[in-house]
C-alpha cells in the first residue's frame, strides 16, 4: 500500500513517501555500506526502501525491506537521519526517510535474492555506484552524523 500525504500548501502535489535504511558495516575500522541493485536495473544501485505499511512504524519498514530486498538484518537507529525529495512523473514527489542501520548479520539467502545484486562497498566506492544525487546526499549526511556520533564517544 502506498502512504501520500497531502502537503501543508493544498496547491503543492502529492508526497509517495518511502522509507528505508543505510545499512552500514565497519570492516578493519572501515565504514562501508551494503548497496542492492533495482530489480528492474540491475545496473541500477540503492538503499534498501519500501512505502509505509499500515502495521508497521516506519522504522519497521525500514527493516522489513533491508530483510527482503537485501537479506540484512541490524540495528536501526532511532532517528532518521536524512530527507530528500525527486520529482516523479505527473508532478508528484517522492520523499526518501533513511534510518542508519548497523548490520549484524548478512544472510545467504532472502525473499529478493533472485531479484537483486548486493555489495559491501567503501564509502568512495558507493557514491561512484549509486546514481540518484538524492541518495548519494543522503548517504554522506549519514555519515557525517557517524563520524559526529563517534568523535562525541
Amino acid at each position: 500500500m502506498k502512504y501520500t500525504k497531502q502537503p501543508k500548501d493544498s496547491r503543492s502535489p502529492l508526497v509517495d513517501v518511502q522509507f528505508g535504511v543505510v545499512p552500514f558495516v565497519f570492516d578493519r575500522n572501515e565504514l562501508k555500506v551494503v548497496l542492492i541493485t533495482s530489480r528492474s536495473n540491475k545496473k541500477k544501485w540503492l538503499f534498501p526502501k519500501g512505502h509505509d505499511e499500515p502495521h508497521l512504524s516506519h522504522k519497521e519498514v525500514a527493516r522489513t525491506e533491508a530483510y527482503e530486498e537485501a537479506g540484512l538484518l541490524g540495528i536501526v537507529g532511532a532517528k532518521r537521519h536524512a530527507k530528500s525529495f525527486s520529482r516523479l512523473t505527473g508532478g508528484r514527489q517522492r520523499q526518501l526517510q533513511f534510518y542508519p542501520m548497523e548490520v549484524t548479520m548478512l544472510l545467504r539467502s532472502w525473499p529478493e535474492q533472485a531479484q537483486r545484486q548486493r555489495c559491501i562497498v567503501s564509502i568512495p566506492k558507493a557514491l561512484q555506484l549509486v546514481q540518484c544525487r538524492h541518495l548519494k546526499q543522503i548517504l554522506l549526511r549519514m555519515v557525517n552524523q557517524l563520524h559526529t556520533q563517534e568523535q562525541a564517544s
